[in-house]
């Protein structure tokens, strides 16, 4: 299962035409890596409560039983900064 944040924007690479928008000071749960619409916009939140929302919903939809293990994988898709990794 994934799941997805974006707080900015994103334009199409060979005619930069927008194809999403996301208003500064709110975030994305939920948009696809082509800019498709997820669980809906709200207010940004800290690091620590959006991974919390991400967390939630991951393990909602994967009926986690206690003792299991999980892998989690980061993936800043081109916009983790190199200080933050």
């Amino acid at each position: 299962a994934t799941i997805a944040v974006a707080t900015v924007g994103a334009t199409h690479p060979a005619t930069g035409m927008e194809i999403a928008h996301i208003e500064e000071g709110t975030m994305e749960v939920g948009m696809g890596q082509h800019g498709e619409g997820g669980g809906g916009t709200q207010p940004m939140k800290s690091a620590d409560e959006t991974a919390a929302i991400m967390m939630g919903a991951l393990l909602k939809d994967l009926d986690v039983k206690a003792g299991e293990k999980l892998l989690v994988v980061i993936n800043g898709s081109g916009a983790t900064l190199l200080w933050s990794s």
